[in-house]
């Protein structure tokens, strides 16, 4: 009898620290982040860690009409951070727009101990390329696609346009107001204490893309939107 009950008891350590090391590696999966250009236009994202996070990027340049697509892994930990479409960039890192406000913002954090992801496309800086938030590989909870597929620079006030010095005087941002901006895009958050319609709890998402001039909002895959195996195999 004692035997049997030693037996028991091994079992069941050897069961829970296999659990253990499960949950272990399952924590330690990070997603991976997919930036998609489908803009007529090159993009310059840049990618910016909070205080605390470490840097995953830099340099990033994506071309124009769906060719631009770069992926990166985010740390297995806790990562936060903001990603800003920068347009008409020259020698130098000049840019006229994304260096500074009026821009479109997105905020991303992960934590790797409990796999939550959360992601926002923020207005409240302004509006400067159409920017769209969709999670993949979910492995659970509220996962909608958040963001913006409207070009708001064509609509913007007179009062509030920015013009490109490289562009023939087109209007390359808009910096408000607030109420447009969430007329026209509901699924962004335009500024303090202002959140999306829509719940969000999503657990460990094996991809976040982020799609720059995403043609409409989609329930399911974005159409024309590649993973980097599309890419090579193509």
């Amino acid at each position: 009898m004692a035997n049997k009950l030693q037996l028991a008891i091994a079992f069941v350590v050897v069961v829970v620290v296999l659990g253990a090391m499960a949950a272990s590696a399952a924590a330690a999966v990070a997603p991976m982040l997919t930036m998609h250009n489908l803009c007529p236009y090159t993009v310059w994202p840049i990618v910016s860690p909070d205080s605390g996070s470490p840097p995953i990027a830099d340099g990033i340049r994506l071309e124009g009409r769906g060719v631009g697509l770069r992926s990166l892994y985010l740390p297995a930990g806790f990562w936060s951070g903001r990603v800003v479409p920068r347009t008409w960039c020259r020698d130098g890192g000049r840019c006229d727009t994304g260096n500074a406000p009026p821009a479109t913002v997105v905020r991303l954090s992960f934590n790797g101990a409990g796999g939550l992801a959360e992601y926002s496309v923020n207005l409240g800086e302004g509006f400067n390329v159409p920017t769209v938030v969709s999670p993949h590989a979910i492995g659970g909870g509220m996962c909608p696609a958040l963001g913006c597929t409207a070009d708001l620079n064509a609509g913007c006030a007179a009062g509030q346009r920015v013009y490109g010095g490289d562009t023939g005087g087109d209007v390359v941002a808009c910096r408000g107001p607030a109420s447009y901006f969430k007329q026209r895009c509901p699924l962004t958050r335009t500024g303090g204490g202002d959140v999306e319609p829509v719940p969000q709890h999503c657990i460990s998402p094996g991809e976040i893309k982020l799609v720059f001039c995403q043609a409409a909002m989609v329930a399911g895959e974005p159409e024309l939107i590649r993973t980097v195996d599309d890419v090579a195999d193509n």
